[in-house]
């Protein structure tokens, strides 16, 4: 448990998005690349990275990735029944 004050920094979101030509469910993790110092940049392209190769039937699979407005992307498969809304 945290003691004393605590600042929590809000840097990425997963939000459940729709494919426009197959009408597909997939999860985005949206990432605010602007907020993090270079070594958080670096785990945060190689947790893209390592998603791109791994391949097991207990993780969620990623789709792909891309930068964009100063936000990191990444696209996973919708995991039905996992995804909660406020």
């Amino acid at each position: 448990m945290l003691g004393g004050e605590t600042t929590v920094v809000l840097i990425g979101q997963v939000n459940l998005v729709q494919s426009i030509s197959s009408s597909q469910l997939f999860e985005c993790k949206k990432i605010a690349m602007s907020v993090l110092d270079e070594q958080e940049r670096k785990n945060v392209l190689q947790e893209a990275n390592l998603l791109k190769h791994l391949k097991h039937p207990h993780i969620v699979q990623y789709i792909e990735s891309f930068i964009e407005d100063s936000h990191m992307y990444i696209i996973m498969e919708y995991c039905a029944g996992l995804f909660k809304r406020g």
